[in-house]
């Protein structure tokens, strides 16, 4: 199996997942398909995968696929009933969307488009609001499983509403919109604002135990928080685990308005981002470099020692997980966020070297 295959079916055998919500894992993966095209794609591909190990007699107990069958949804039912054929197919809504991406794209695009034709607006961008509980399942999937491909359901849902309002006659403004309409993913409602002017900011995270929102934390106090008190409110960061300092210049974008002091948090505004900017930073996965504070009796070349037997050990990963795993073998006492690379280190230079001009 490929990577993709095998990350696949891990995702399968523990969440039931529709076509789109599992494409989604993948969607900066096989440009030009739907979220929906690639995820019924995978569960093809797995299960031609999966059939071929059955008649090659690789797997000897077909009674460990009957949750992976389920979590595929309809497209699996025909091949559980070649194997199954006295039992039921047991449907089981998608663990993120919970069966409803489709119904909401369509209630966005009915609704935003009444709206556009009553208020004769022509100017407008999309925005979704994801609810608590959603923004909750997102965020911990993409962490816990290493999603590294993944796009969040609310940027699917402006992305295909926005191309059927253009194909109705109502193309989405990028550069230089005057509205914004957005869509309540839980109360399915829609409202309008008058848009604000976004900032690129800068932050680096000093102490461990502050995250940057409370909604999937058990802190109190969050930066996010902080801000709004003081009259700034954040659109868009780049999610980092409350327990790891950020060392790095990390991009964060908010409204308008001047340096903001938060305890645990240095904030360094920088300029207004236009929006194309920003799809890109929203969109962009960096490639992390990690430093963890080692205890141990055996050090490995390339470390360095800073006391008796504490090490700093520089990673390159993905996420945390990814560093503990590696130093699984070792005593890790801290883990660091130092660097990232890639587009997103790209676009943020180029932002800071307009600071400095």
């Amino acid at each position: 199996m490929s990577e993709v295959e095998k990350k696949s079916l891990d995702l399968l055998r523990k969440y039931p997942l529709c076509d789109s919500c599992l494409g989604r894992c993948f969607a900066r993966l096989s440009y030009g398909l739907s979220n929906k095209e690639r995820g019924k794609s995978i569960k093809i591909s797995l299960m031609l995968s999966l059939d071929s190990e059955i008649k090659e007699h690789e797997i000897e107990e077909l009674s460990e696929l009957k949750d992976i069958m389920f979590n595929m949804g309809r497209v699996a039912e025909p091949w559980f009933k070649l194997y199954f054929p006295k039992e039921e197919f047991q449907g089981r809504a998608c663990f993120i969307c919970n069966d409803e991406v489709e119904p909401m794209k369509d209630d966005f695009e009915r609704k935003s488009y009444e709206a556009l034709q009553e208020d004769k607006i022509s100017s407008y961008v999309l925005g979704v609001r994801l609810s608590d509980s959603m923004k909750s399942i997102e965020d911990n999937l993409v962490i816990n499983e290493s999603l590294k491909y993944y796009e969040s359901i609310k940027h699917e849902i402006k992305r295909e509403v926005g191309k059927r309002l253009a194909e109705r006659g109502f193309p989405p403004d990028m550069e230089n919109p005057q509205w914004e309409v957005v869509y309540d993913l839980g109360t399915r409602s829609i409202f309008k604002l008058k848009t604000t002017k976004k900032q690129l900011n800068f932050f680096n995270r000093l102490s461990r135990g502050v995250p940057i929102s409370n909604w999937n934390s058990s802190y109190p106090d969050s930066l996010s928080i902080e801000m709004e008190r003081k009259g700034r409110k954040i659109y868009y960061a780049v999610s980092e685990r409350p327990d790891i300092r950020i060392l790095t210049d990390y991009p964060l974008v908010t409204d308008e308005g001047p340096d903001v002091n938060v305890d645990g948090y240095h904030v360094k505004s920088s300029a207004k981002i236009s929006r194309r900017d920003l799809s890109l930073i929203v969109s962009m996965r960096p490639k992390r470099r990690y430093r963890a504070m080692v205890y141990s009796d055996r050090p490995k070349e390339g470390w360095v020692r800073l006391y008796d037997k504490l090490y700093d050990v520089f990673i390159d990963a993905n996420s945390p997980e990814e560093v503990r795993e590696t130093l699984k073998d070792e005593q890790v006492l801290f883990i660091d966020l130092v660097g990232y690379k890639g587009k997103l280190r790209k676009v943020v230079d180029l932002y800071m070297r307009k600071e400095n001009i």
